[in-house]
């Protein structure tokens, strides 16, 4: 029986989605889903925001530079990113100095993170750059955009639908 490549890939992205961290905040009750990928049009309030979907709990980055930007989404539901719900993301960027994340809201506003960035030392999530985690909490529906800044070199952005 031959399986689909996208298949495949989600059960290898899904594997070393489980493995590629181990901080405090994972438990033993937290696990990766991969919420269902959303083709929902950017909303009035976000309108340069263009969300791109979570498949295999892999989510690609942007950058306007050239700097590489993947992440991985930790969640405790299928489907898509809710409102309320906190979301442990751990990003891979090139370019070289600290990170610094700004969440922004679809109204434009900064949203606080809940914890992070943290860099990670070891990993098996194997995307060119260095990792870190962070975690966030969405309290608004629509468009986010997740900015990453590196000090030195490179930024990116990660944008995602919440409902």
């Amino acid at each position: 029986m031959r399986l689909r490549p996208v298949l495949v890939t989600a059960v290898v992205c899904s594997v070393a989605a489980v493995s590629a961290c181990t901080a405090d905040r994972d438990t033993p009750a937290a696990k990766l889903v991969a919420p269902a990928a959303t083709s929902a049009a950017p909303t009035a309030t976000s309108a340069a925001c263009v969300p791109a979907p979570i498949e295999g709990g892999v989510l690609e980055g942007r950058s306007d530079d050239g700097t590489s930007v993947a992440a991985l989404t930790f969640r405790q539901e299928a489907g898509p990113v809710r409102v309320g719900e906190e979301v442990k993301i751990v990003v891979r960027i090139t370019g070289e100095g600290d990170l610094a994340v700004t969440a922004v809201r679809p109204d434009g506003a900064e949203a606080p993170l809940d914890w992070g960035p943290e860099p990670h030392s070891s990993s098996t999530f194997r995307q060119p750059g260095d990792e870190w985690g962070f975690g966030v909490t969405f309290d608004a529906p629509g468009c986010w955009t997740i900015e990453l800044d590196r000090s030195e070199a490179g930024a990116g952005r990660l944008e995602l639908e919440v409902v």
